[in-house]
């Protein structure tokens, strides 16, 4: 039972971090093409 529990916490943790660093991707994006919007 405790190794189920586990397991299911272990997933939603992982799917956690992948939200997270999606998120972070996608706000250094843009960053990024705000920069090249004022460099040109």
């Amino acid at each position: 039972m405790l190794s189920m529990n586990l397991i299911n916490w272990s997933d939603e943790w992982r799917l956690l971090l992948e939200t997270i660093k999606r998120q972070d991707f996608e706000h250094v994006l843009e960053k990024s093409n705000r920069q090249d919007l004022l460099l040109t």
